[in-house]
């Protein structure tokens, strides 16, 4: 059946790299983009050419990967941004710079939430706590660590790797 208007639904590479282009360019979900790009396809049809189109799952997900770094800055920025850190309050005819909890707080929540976003959109990269270890003779083992280990604490030791001698 013919699309009679509306949204595109067939695939075209060069619809697929405008589409990946915005992907990577912005911290924002898929439903946004495509809402600020009336020429692009719903989410579900873009997903449905990610399953169906090898070519453009590895664009989408390199896409996505680079939008999770993308998030990673906005942290920094964020977690940089000491402005309003405090607020001025009168006492006494005197004025005092507290620290202002509930932005702190809030800042905190914003980071906290990117850092989440970006790890699911980039984990090789950016999740927390997996540490692979191993020498080039014996085979590689993972151990995780919780996400908030406190600085200088060594990972615990791998478990013992069977050799030809345990098996006999």
């Amino acid at each position: 059946m013919d699309n009679l208007g509306g949204r595109p639904t067939i695939y075209s590479i060069e619809l697929a790299i405008r589409i990946c282009t915005a992907v990577s360019t912005t911290p924002r979900g898929l439903e946004h983009i495509c809402k600020d790009n009336p020429d692009f396809p719903v989410p579900s049809t873009i997903y449905k050419w990610e399953l169906e189109n090898t070519e453009f799952e590895k664009m989408f997900m390199r896409a996505q990967e680079n939008r999770g770094m993308l998030i990673f800055d906005e942290c920094l920025d964020i977690a940089d941004d000491t402005k309003s850190d405090t607020k001025t309050i009168k006492h006494g005819g005197t004025e005092f710079d507290i620290c202002d909890k509930e932005w702190v707080l809030r800042s905190k929540l914003r980071v906290d939430t990117r850092l989440r976003m970006a790890a699911q959109l980039h984990p090789r990269k950016l999740r927390p706590g997996t540490v692979v270890a191993g020498d080039p003779n014996a085979p590689l083992g993972t151990v995780t660590l919780p996400a908030q280990v406190p600085a200088g604490t060594p990972p615990p030791p791998l478990p013992p790797i069977p050799t030809d001698e345990a098996k006999t």
